[in-house]
Parts: C-alpha cells; structure tokens; sequence
C-alpha cells in the first residue's frame, strides 16, 4: 500500500474516531464507551485468542473491529460489550475449548 493511500486511510480512521466520540451518550449508556475494567478483559481476550490461533494481536483487533465496524476495540461501546466477549470466545480454536 503506498504511503499516500495508508495516510488517507489514517485519517479517515481518525475522523471516525472523532465521529464517534462526539455522538450523545443516551441514559442507558448504549453509546457510552467501554470502562477500564472492560477493556482490560477484551485485551487479555484478544492476546489469549492471538496465543492460541498463532495469529498477531493486531490481526485478531482487526477481526474484531471489522466485525462491530468501529475503527479499534477501543471504540466498542458498553453495549456491543458482551457481544464482543461472545464473538472472541468464538474464535477460540476447538482443540482448545476441549482441553
């Protein structure tokens, strides 16, 4: 990919981001970002599944963030939490769920 195309693509990630992060937060904090406690545990989601599949970390983000659409894991909302949690929990290899 040449530089000119991967910093379109960055910027366009980061208007996103911005994007998103200026939406309302409604009262049932559907559009309310992930707490600290959240994300800590998509991360250790994602670096087990990245461990077990022999895949980067980087990749399996992307799979997830392609799956919800968002730019990162980071802009996952609280709502798409547990959906998120289920999805890496679906890629995680069968020879190691019957371990």
């Amino acid at each position: 990919m040449p530089k000119t195309a991967l910093a379109t693509r960055i910027a366009s990630l980061k208007d996103q981001y911005k994007t998103y992060m200026q939406e309302p937060v409604l009262a049932n904090n559907t559009c309310a970002p992930l707490c600290f406690e959240e994300m800590v545990s998509l991360t250790a989601m994602i670096s087990y599944v990245a461990h077990l599949t022999g895949r980067s970390e980087y990749r399996i983000e992307r799979i997830l963030s392609d799956r919800f659409s968002v730019p990162n894991p980071k802009c996952l909302t609280q709502s798409q939490y547990d959906d998120a949690i289920r999805f890496m929990a679906d890629q995680v290899p069968l020879e190691a769920k019957n371990a």
